[in-house]
């Protein structure tokens, strides 16, 4: 006999306390890192920033298979940018634009924390909230990873420095069921990211100009599948590269690359002010 979950009696407490979107700059002053102040240790991402706990009941479960239960994310990657410019109009500037091919050649990805298998975020746990419940946990803490100087290739590989980078993603984390290779998508809330940061430079040092980051939750909890068209065959088939591994390979394409994904500029863009170096 299969289980009976009670899909009506399903419960999410999603907590997001403390999180904020920030960054650092690393000691080299090599990069700028997004995080989300909540899990971050002042200079690595160390915990989680949202996180998520459901109560879920199970009745007339098969000890001898048991039920799977965990989350799956699919991200969806919307928009990366950054832009960067030399000290002086004649030193130039270079843009960056991260999610088009080819450097990434599909925007709806799964997601996942380590080596899982698929087809799970995190590897599930069997825990109990008691009751005939089970609970399932999730928690992720999604960073941004950005280079604070780039060589501009059309000006002599004079060096050109961060001024604006914006990324955003959305977040689908679908409380999911596996009984006996049957899966089900339960219930899934949705949320989005945008990290946002103007940079001015001051002695040669990186300083924050203007934090234009947000979060939001988009759907707190919804039963079964996400209905998003764009997200059906990912879900029909989560297998693969996950977001992490697919994210790393499209900074490298785009920062070592060549037009679409990355333009060298003989002058400076005209968005740049007097501020911007000094």
């Amino acid at each position: 006999m299969a289980a009976t979950i009670s899909s009506n009696e399903i419960k999410f407490k999603i907590d997001t306390t403390g999180l904020k979107p920030d960054w650092n700059p690393t000691d080299s002053d090599r990069f700028l890192l997004g995080h989300l102040t909540q899990g971050w240790s002042g200079s690595d991402w160390t915990g989680d920033a949202i996180t998520c706990t459901a109560t879920v009941p199970i009745k007339n479960e098969d000890p001898s298979q048991g039920v799977d239960l965990g989350f799956v994310q699919v991200a969806r990657g919307t928009i990366f940018h950054a832009f960067y410019a030399g000290r002086i109009p004649s030193e130039g500037s270079i843009g960056l634009n991260f999610f088009i091919p080819p450097a990434f050649p599909q925007s709806v990805v799964l997601d996942g924390s380590g080596n899982t298998p698929d087809p799970w975020y995190r590897v599930p746990r069997f825990e109990l909230a008691g009751g005939g419940k089970r609970l399932a946990t999730f928690g992720d803490h999604p960073g941004l990873v950005i280079p604070l100087k780039l060589s501009n290739n059309v000006r002599g590989q004079v060096p050109n420095f961060l001024f604006h980078t914006y990324m955003e993603r959305e977040f689908w984390t679908i409380l999911t069921a596996i009984e006996a290779g049957k899966r089900t998508y339960l219930a899934y809330f949705q949320w989005q990211l945008r990290y946002e940061f103007k940079v001015r430079w001051q002695a040669s040092k990186p300083q924050v100009a203007a934090n234009l980051s947000s979060f939001r939750i988009v759907h707190n909890f919804v039963l079964g599948a996400p209905p998003d068209s764009e997200l059906q065959s990912k879900l029909n088939s989560p297998t693969g590269e996950r977001a992490n591994a697919i994210g790393k390979r499209c900074q490298i394409l785009t920062e070592t690359g060549a037009p679409p994904n990355r333009s060298d500029n003989q002058h400076r863009f005209p968005a740049i002010t007097d501020s911007f170096w000094s």
